[in-house]
């Protein structure tokens, strides 16, 4: 046989092995959406692992995987979250159903969901309306899990604080977490600030103070703005204690923190005498 006709050969033979290639391909993922409905938990599991490990080619898989947030098995839920995440954008459709998780009462859940989230990447006008609709929930036992699953996710979490911050309902539950991330949520001392100077709620006020407070030297900035709240009865003494928590009390606001600390307000008093010293 000649060097050409080898050369067709060897063509024609790589054309049929790419052609049995990706009918292989099309099977195996029929077959993997098949097992994610078996009835033996090891079959749907290792299904699930498999589609996770495609990452973004799985994405036909994020209807069925979604359907597996409700399963029986806490392992193949905790395997499913996990995959929608690898997945990544293309699961968008998923996160409403991962939010959901955030309510679980088993940590691991509630952990990789809030990660799957986050590697989603849906977007603050998807997360803040989610978070806001669930932190608003009767039940104070979902509220903290849902902060703290938030506040763990760090500072990648910290953007959608931010623009949570401009919504009404969002912004003190907001402030709460970026008080609890602390000084690594410094990209939101602006956005506190701001907060602080606008927010009509004194509840929303003090928390944005305690949340500055919590940003240690990063919320130097942040110093003025804070003082100006001592004439705020509602806040003054959160205003106080985050002006000692900073380490800095500007000139302006040395002589009112003084005479508090003589005061008949016995926190206040209190905490007027430890920003001094």
């Amino acid at each position: 046989m000649n060097s050409r006709k080898l050369a067709l050969l060897a063509v024609a033979i790589a054309g049929l092995t790419f052609a049995a290639s990706a009918v292989h391909a099309g099977e195996s993922m029929a077959t993997l959406l098949e097992n994610l409905k078996s009835a033996d938990e090891s079959v749907r599991l290792q299904a699930v692992n498999q589609l996770g490990d495609q990452g973004p080619k799985a994405a036909e898989a994020v209807g069925p995987l979604t359907e597996l947030l409700k399963d029986g098995s806490l392992k193949v839920r905790a395997h499913a979250v996990w995959a929608l995440g690898q997945i990544g954008a293309a699961a968008k459709p998923a996160v409403p159903a991962l939010t959901e998780l955030l309510k679980d009462s088993n940590d691991i859940i509630r952990g990789q969901a809030i990660k799957a989230v986050m590697q989603i990447r849906p977007g603050p006008q998807v997360m803040v309306p989610l978070c806001v609709k669930l932190m608003d929930d009767p039940d104070p036992g979902v509220r903290l899990r849902v902060l703290n699953a938030i506040s763990e996710v760090g500072p990648d979490a910290v953007p959608g604080l931010i623009e949570g911050l401009k919504h009404e309902k969002a912004a003190y539950w907001a402030c709460i977490v970026l008080r609890d991330i602390g000084p690594a949520a410094k990209d939101a001392v602006p956005a506190l600030v701001e907060t602080l100077k606008t927010n009509k709620d004194p509840e929303v006020r003090r928390e944005a103070i305690l949340a500055l407070a919590a940003m240690d030297d990063a919320a130097l900035p942040a110093v003025e703005p804070i003082a100006a709240a001592l004439s705020d009865e509602q806040a003054r003494t959160a205003a106080t204690y985050a002006l000692g928590r900073i380490g800095h009390i500007p000139a302006s606001a040395d002589a009112t923190i003084r005479k508090n600390a003589a005061g008949d307000d016995k926190v206040l008093v209190i905490t007027s005498v430890w920003a001094l010293t």
